[in-house]
């Protein structure tokens, strides 16, 4: 699990580094400021410069304003460019859902935005984003975090998972795999695993991410 988390960490330092090295070319052809940059696109000055650092992680919303400005694709931001050529970064669009709206996603399919992230291998449509909004998951998922969940993961034992439990509103818990049963329990403080008669298994988080 601990080499898991290492190599996502790295998928994601990849993609904003990639994203930070092309918006600071785009930026020293065009000769705009940072400042600039945030007065005519509308983007907040901390995210212009967070972006350069190669900080955080954009929406896919803030990456599509960007590209919109230099006359230029998303891909030309996200890819990159060796010797004259672009090398392809995969990356897949998804909803971006705030935790404390999750309801209104699983029930109606409605979400805020549209989030990027560099997957492995699981098809778009399973993929969905969830943005902690709130601190009832601190310290384990802090506030801001972006956390990448597959409706077709596989269950691995451990593995923080996304469930409806007697038709209350979804949550986070901790997933145990006991014989032929799934107990869970909340991942914030220490409870034995519980099994529940009534569940529903909305998807498995893969991925946890910065965010702005």
């Amino acid at each position: 699990m601990q080499n898991k988390n290492s190599k996502i960490s790295k998928e994601d330092d990849l993609l904003i580094k990639t994203i930070a090295k092309n918006l600071t070319r785009l930026m020293n052809e065009k000769n705009i400021e940072s400042q600039q940059l945030s007065d005519i696109t509308g983007l907040g000055i901390a995210t212009v410069n967070s972006l350069k650092r190669g900080v955080g992680n954009p929406t896919l919303t803030t990456l599509e304003v960007l590209a919109k400005f230099f006359n230029t694709s998303v891909s030309e931001l996200i890819e990159k460019k060796e010797k004259g050529v672009l090398s392809k970064v995969i990356v897949e669009p998804m909803p971006l859902i705030s935790l404390s709206r999750i309801d209104d996603y699983i029930d109606n399919q409605l979400f805020e935005d549209t989030f990027i992230a560099e997957i492995g291998n699981y098809s778009s449509s399973s993929l969905f984003a969830i943005k902690i909004d709130n601190d009832t998951l601190n310290p384990h998922i802090p506030i801001g975090t972006i956390c990448i969940v597959s409706k077709e993961a596989k269950i691995k034992d451990g593995d923080i998972t996304l469930v409806k439990i007697n038709h209350h509103t979804p949550f986070f818990r901790r997933v145990y795999i006991e014989s032929k049963y799934l107990a869970f329990s909340p991942i914030m403080i220490e409870s034995n695993p519980t099994v529940y008669e009534n569940y529903e298994l909305l998807g498995v988080v893969i991925k946890k991410i910065r965010s702005f």
